[in-house]
């Protein structure tokens, strides 16, 4: 009988420290969820403030003058030659340095990539799918981040090697001419596997 009493009270009392265990557990993951979320949120808003930031007048005056001298039919050598592609290297290349970004791209509303700091992107122009997506979401008023896509172009991969469908993201901000319409967008390229 004390025997069945003690098989029973063992019974309860491991029931209840399971019961307890799951609690705590569901509790911590719930808590570590939320701080990851909010991280996360955090990180974008961080670089949704970075591209905006680095947006300033000059910049979109430059970026515009690029697009003026840029003709529709211009060549990738055409459009790397523009003395305002230099300068946006010049301007640019320091920050995407500080800020650990892979590169840039200056995108027009056509689609087609004007500047970029990787050569082979210049002259690229967005279609189908991926420039519905752009029109929805990258052409905007307001600086965005951009989920994880896979590379149309060849671009190095965290181990250096150059392939495309690389997974990229881009934070980026809108580029206005003297309207304030937006005519242009600065994306800035994160590797999120890097």
């Amino acid at each position: 009988m004390v025997l069945a009493f003690l098989a029973v009270v063992g019974w309860l009392l491991r029931m209840k420290l399971e019961e307890s265990l799951h609690a705590n557990l569901k509790s911590v993951l719930q808590t570590t969820l939320h701080a990851e979320r909010e991280a996360v949120r955090n990180w974008t808003r961080m670089q949704q403030n970075i591209a905006s930031a680095m947006v300033t007048s000059q910049l979109e005056e430059t970026i515009r003058s690029l697009l003026a001298n840029a003709t529709p039919n211009a060549t990738t050598l055409e459009l790397l030659s523009l003395p305002q592609a230099a300068e946006l290297r010049r301007v640019l290349s320091p920050q995407v340095e500080a800020h650990k970004y892979n590169g840039y791209v200056i995108m027009e509303k056509s689609g087609r990539i004007t500047a970029s700091n990787h050569d082979r992107l210049v002259g690229v122009v967005l279609k189908g799918p991926e420039m519905d997506f752009v029109r929805e979401k990258v052409l905007v008023e307001k600086p965005m981040m951009l989920p994880p896509i896979k590379s149309i172009v060849e671009i190095p991969d965290r181990k250096g090697v150059e392939r495309t469908g690389v997974p990229v993201m881009y934070a980026s901000a809108p580029i206005r001419n003297e309207l304030g319409e937006v005519v242009a967008v600065l994306g800035l390229r994160i590797q999120p596997e890097v």
